[in-house]
């Protein structure tokens, strides 16, 4: 095991090089996508990629986002740690394998999770390779389910109820509860968004800390039974932010932002703990949230919306 005060260290600093909100905020209010572009060069985002222009912002954050990669690789102190963080890239990367025999063109791989992209392409083609075990079954029954003409919100359900089976078992402690409370929040949001109990059903997630009878009320659009079933729970708060949006007619963007957020809210609570990883788990967790804000603010500028609705879609940023 690492060293913990040297890795929280080594994460202390590297906070310093986060974008703060603030700076997050001057991106929004630039005139344009191009302006945008230019404050991230000047914040030093991306630096070692080669960018010049606008249109050009996904190389900057792949250039981050390999950086962040390599340091956990390199200095996580904890494997439990490291699965949170890698795990679901390698059922990702699993999904597009499986998919990309079928559909020519298809190349949406992310990074390198626990398991190569090269080893996960290998075993999809018949090849010998080395993949864990927790790959090889959902994969086989995603290319069985695909050659019975299975669509595609079928075979990603494959991969979703396997990548939560295998977090549970890999992910433990204060990051496997974070699992659960992630299972609770995607069987609240296709709770709320299905028109079809019995497709409800069959989407849910086990494992999480609530059943799935509490979110059938919900699917069936039983609003004012369901917070009463929820009203001495420690979900209640969740479900009704949730049923608030559904019942104004809104889209969930809200709850979905306290959901990505909450992993970073609990660990902020203990970041003046003297032991364990939580400085070195939040550096990452900032890290990983500011790639996502700066896809969000670029994406956003480029296609001219406002910048009050691009900042209601932002995740949880460091404030320094």
């Amino acid at each position: 095991m690492k060293d913990l005060s040297f890795v929280n260290g080594l994460a202390r600093s590297k906070e310093s090089s986060l974008i703060t909100f603030d700076k997050l905020s001057r991106m929004l209010s630039a005139d344009s996508a191009g302006e945008a572009f230019s404050l991230l060069k000047d914040y030093g985002f991306g630096k070692s990629a080669d960018a010049g222009y606008y249109t050009e912002y996904e190389k900057l954050i792949f250039a981050e986002n390999e950086a962040l990669n390599e340091f956990i690789r390199e200095y996580s102190p904890s494997k439990s740690f490291t699965a949170y963080m890698f795990l679901k890239n390698d059922f990702h990367n699993a999904e597009i394998a499986v998919r990309g025999k079928y559909v020519k063109g298809l190349n949406a791989y992310k990074a390198d999770g626990l398991t190569e992209k090269a080893a996960i392409t290998a075993f999809s083609e018949g090849k010998k390779a080395d993949v864990p075990q927790y790959l090889i079954q959902p994969m086989k029954d995603a290319d069985a389910a695909v050659k019975n003409g299975a669509g595609g919100a079928e075979v990603a359900d494959i991969f979703v109820k396997a990548y939560y089976k295998a977090a549970l078992k890999l992910v433990g402690g204060e990051f496997g509860e974070f699992i659960r409370k992630e299972i609770d929040f995607k069987n609240l949001s296709a709770a709320v968004r299905c028109e079809d109990v019995g497709v409800f059903r069959r989407q849910f997630i086990s494992g999480g800390n609530v059943g799935r009878e509490k979110f059938i009320r919900i699917a069936e659009k039983n609003y004012i039974k369901a917070r009463n079933d929820f009203k001495y729970t420690g979900f209640s708060e969740e479900v009704d932010l949730a049923l608030s949006a559904a019942e104004a007619g809104k889209p969930l963007v809200a709850f979905e932002r306290y959901a990505e957020s909450y992993p970073l809210r609990k660990l902020s609570e203990k970041k003046y703990e003297p032991s364990g990883i939580i400085p070195f788990a939040m550096y990452c967790l900032y890290k990983a949230n500011e790639l996502k804000n700066v896809r969000i603010i670029m994406v956003g500028k480029i296609a001219g919306l406002k910048a009050d609705e691009i900042k209601g879609r932002l995740k949880d940023g460091y404030v320094g």
